[in-house]
């Protein structure tokens, strides 16, 4: 058998990482391939938004176009792009996700070791139709059952596959740095959100950091932090793609004076000052397998709100000092929940400060994950 020397990493929309968190662990993921001795290129969405870059931290990037207007459509067609352009230049190719199973079939016509990572049960998001989700569950089918070696970043993923599909999953998590406690800088602020500086103080708001879609409850947190009592802001941010779920919650927000929807921040210095001065951490993603916004929140030692899934619980791990609660997705059940941390917040975080950063480097520390990748791309 011969040995893999290079690997083409495809399903993300690229590097430098502007997206969201599952494209900043395929950078980590990728950075750490090529640190460790293999060739490693990663497709990318021509971005006016992203630096045109021909090679990042030694990974080489290639470049196809994707229209938004035409999502997801272009994305499948982006994706069949990748596999037949990088496809013929590595020995294998790994697929971050399976929206084109359907043409997973062209990876082994080239005769690559083809490894998938599953990428939690895409068709059970809200935001699809019955159409769509039929058509995924068909790709997840036809894309696992053509894969060499199937990747699960969650133990509860890992099982779905295994009794679906009877195939054993390699369990490799994403993971998250270990941070330094940042300063708050209304400077830095200012640079971003200049409205937001008189708005804003540590410990004064909750605080939603993930892509404003309706798989992630966003409109629901909305709604159900509006009946709360609570004197602290709600801070949102992140992207938003569908313009009219965007009007609907700016129609939410202009409701609440303490509801602050600041859209997207791709400065990784304010996200993370973000996150260390929230009071609490609201979690909506209801599907999926590791989150990686779930982990930043931990690595971050805040206290976390969020849906009861066993994603969420596998994460934040059961039986442990780690103060969590959890909620239905439902704005009543979200208010009562926010109604019963609001109190004890600030003692709460002094412990999530940590046992949270303690849990992730138990289980989700990223030297760990890339040395299983290492050992992956080793055996294959």
């Amino acid at each position: 058998m011969t040995r893999i020397k290079s690997i083409g990493i495809l399903g993300t929309r690229g590097l430098p990482a502007r997206y969201g968190g599952f494209e900043t662990a395929a950078e980590t993921i990728a950075v750490g391939l090529r640190k460790a001795g293999f060739g490693v290129i990663v497709a990318c969405e021509e971005d006016s938004r992203r630096p045109h870059l021909l090679s990042y931290q030694g990974v080489e990037l290639v470049y196809f176009p994707v229209k938004d207007s035409l999502r997801p459509l272009s994305e499948i067609a982006y994706d069949i792009r990748s596999l037949i352009e990088i496809g013929t230049r590595v020995d294998a190719i790994y697929m971050l996700g399976y929206g084109a199973g359907f043409f997973f079939w062209i990876a082994r016509f080239l005769r690559k070791t083809l490894i998938v990572n599953s990428d939690g049960m895409e068709w059970k998001r809200p935001k699809f139709g019955r159409v769509s989700r039929s058509l995924l569950r068909m790709s997840e089918r036809l894309g696992l059952t053509a894969a060499n070696v199937i990747v699960a970043d969650s133990k509860c993923v890992a099982r779905y596959v295994e009794l679906t599909y009877g195939k054993t999953p390699i369990f490799l998590p994403y993971g998250t740095p270990a941070i330094s406690p940042p300063p708050w800088d209304p400077d830095s602020i200012m640079k971003w959100r200049p409205g937001l500086v008189d708005l804003l103080r540590p410990d004064n708001y909750y605080l939603v950091l993930a892509r404003m879609e309706p798989d992630n409850n966003i409109d629901k947190i909305i709604q159900g932090f509006a009946q709360t009592r609570t004197t602290r802001k709600l801070l949102l941010v992140g992207p938003c793609i569908s313009p009219s779920y965007l009007l609907r919650l700016k129609d939410l927000a202009r409701k609440d004076d303490r509801i602050i929807l600041a859209g997207a921040v791709y400065d990784r210095g304010i996200k993370t000052m973000l996150r260390w001065h929230c009071a609490g951490y609201l979690h909506g993603h209801m599907v999926g397998g590791t989150n990686p916004s779930l982990l930043e929140a931990l690595s971050a030692g805040n206290v976390v709100l969020g849906t009861d899934t066993e994603f969420n619980r596998e994460v934040i791990g059961e039986g442990l000092e780690l103060p969590a609660f959890y909620f239905r997705p439902e704005p009543d059940s979200i208010a009562k929940t926010i109604e019963s941390a609001d109190p004890e917040l600030l003692a709460l975080r002094e412990k999530a400060r940590v046992w949270g950063p303690a849990r992730i480097k138990e289980a989700y520390n990223w030297s760990d994950i890339i040395r299983g990748y290492e050992l992956l791309f080793d055996r294959c």
